[in-house]
């Protein structure tokens, strides 16, 4: 009993202040706050119960409202960007801090809830990097744009799907690992203490801050540990290997990227010293990468709190981000650690999850007084292409990243009304957010600012006439109970 009561903790905070943001598919009904109580009452003896409740609700067809919204908007943003604006340079709605990072959470989120084969998965992504890819070079042909010199230039946005791709491929062992963790956590049974009526259940009990501490202070062993062993290596063994691939068998491959490789910061010749340089810049970047998968694949068997990972990847994360320069070839590794960081919530939760959620919705004037103090009027620049190498403003730009990821993980489903779909009946925005992120590659080349525009906007009412019908009748009126059956409210 004693062992149990020990490990329990691991389980109550995953099951309840920290639930997974998704978790399978849940019935699409409303539920009331004695709902849960009876549910929970039914079957107290198995934490898992509250790991189905209605903290997080799937519609009828077992879609999460609030990611649809951030993944449609998101995707808005980044062909609104694509098209020649400056919005982002001026980080307009601190978009550099939230509009990425948003997508690859939500790839994350999406590949940890999904149960279909990673063939299957990714043979999805890969047909729409072929069709994207096909519009973009047909594009090209047209405006008579020359591609074997500048491949990257071409492809441009699916690089986003290719990345993902890899990713995915990447974090399958580690979806099967922190799978095993969560199930291990809900099967150990909550202690069993004496309510109000005397009568005994298994709920959890409060835990003190010392053994929060002594967890955390876990973490924090692992996270420094495997970033000094992984610095040793990297200078050892993988320094040396890099650069007498890049200086030779992989050297026609470099050449191929071609314009695109000053973006990337990628040395210019064969010069071996330039290379030795570039790899051990890009190799000390890849340090947060690969100690955030260790902090996951070791800290998970060695914590009775499995929340708390999260804390230790935003530690490890922010503070390389924070204290060290990162160069601009730090996009895709950056774009990993995102994924990552979303399918590790999926499974594990966030400590403090509900507690902070309720504050940061109660106070939002505050967080966007606090966003305002971070990137000050007048700052420019694409920090997210080109981070900065003054310390002040690297600090500044990471926090807000970081004010906007604990938003994203603790408040999600509270900022979006899902009215938007059951009662507006916008579903069908999610086809044209596809649409138009397979198709603006070929009119950002060819038309002008106006005929962009006339795109985006012209493809909504097509949209809306293609999929735009078909709402069940349930739903509707699963929309008029929740407005209390008035249309006008």
């Amino acid at each position: 009993m004693l062992k149990n009561a020990a490990h329990s903790s691991r389980d109550m905070e995953s099951c309840q202040e920290a639930q997974p943001l998704l978790d399978g598919k849940v019935p699409g009904i409303s539920y009331t706050a004695q709902d849960s109580q009876k549910i929970l009452a039914q079957d107290s003896a198995s934490p898992s119960v509250t790991s189905s409740g209605p903290y997080l609700h799937a519609d009828h067809n077992g879609h999460y409202p609030c990611l649809d919204v951030v993944r449609i908007l998101c995707v808005f943003l980044c062909v609104v960007d694509h098209g020649g604006t400056k919005f982002g340079v001026w980080n307009t709605m601190y978009v550099q801090s939230w509009v990425l990072q948003y997508l690859y959470y939500v790839c994350g989120f999406v590949f940890g809830v999904s149960s279909r084969p990673l063939l299957s998965y990714c043979s999805r992504l890969g047909l729409y990097f072929v069709i994207g890819v096909g519009v973009n070079l047909c594009a090209w042909s047209i405006a008579g744009m020359t591609v074997r010199t500048n491949i990257f230039g071409m492809v441009f946005q699916f690089w986003f799907v290719f990345g993902l791709i890899i990713f995915l491929c990447a974090l399958a062992p580690m979806k099967r690992c922190l799978a095993n963790a969560r199930d291990a956590a809900r099967s150990m049974p909550w202690p069993s203490v004496s309510n109000v009526a005397g009568v005994s259940a298994s709920f959890p009990e409060k835990e003190g801050g010392w053994e929060v501490a002594r967890e955390l202070s876990k973490g924090i062993l692992v996270m420094t540990v495997s970033s000094g062993i992984i610095h040793v290596l990297n200078k050892l063994v993988a320094m040396p290997v890099l650069v007498t691939l890049f200086t030779g068998p992989l050297r026609p491959a470099m050449e191929s990227i071609g314009e695109s490789s000053k973006f990337w910061g990628l040395p210019a010749g064969d010069n071996r010293g330039d290379w030795e340089v570039f790899c051990s810049n890009w190799l000390r970047d890849t340090e947060v990468s690969v100690t955030n998968v260790f902090i996951v694949l070791i800290f998970i068997r060695i914590t009775s709190k499995l929340p708390l990972t999260m804390w230790v990847l935003f530690l490890n994360t922010y503070i390389h981000k924070c204290t060290l320069y990162r160069s601009q070839t730090c996009r895709m590794l950056n774009a990993f650690d995102y994924t990552l960081t979303g399918l590790a919530f999926h499974y594990l939760g966030i400590s403090g999850r509900r507690v902070i959620g309720e504050y940061l919705t109660r106070y939002w004037f505050l967080f966007l007084f606090t966003c305002s103090l971070l990137w000050q009027p007048g700052m420019s620049g694409r920090f997210d292409e080109s981070p900065p190498t003054d310390l002040n403003v690297r600090m500044r730009y990471y926090l807000l990243e970081f004010w906007f990821a604990l938003f994203f993980f603790t408040a999600v489903e509270r900022f979006v009304d899902e009215r938007i779909f059951s009662k507006d009946r916008l579903h069908y925005l999610g086809h044209w957010a596809l649409l138009i992120f397979l198709i603006h590659g070929f009119f950002r080349v060819l038309a002008t600012p106006l005929e962009y525009w006339c795109m985006l906007l012209g493809t909504i009412p097509l949209c809306k006439l293609m999929f735009g019908g078909g709402q069940p009748k349930a739903r509707r009126d699963a929309a008029s109970s929740n407005d209390g059956g008035n249309d006008s409210l």
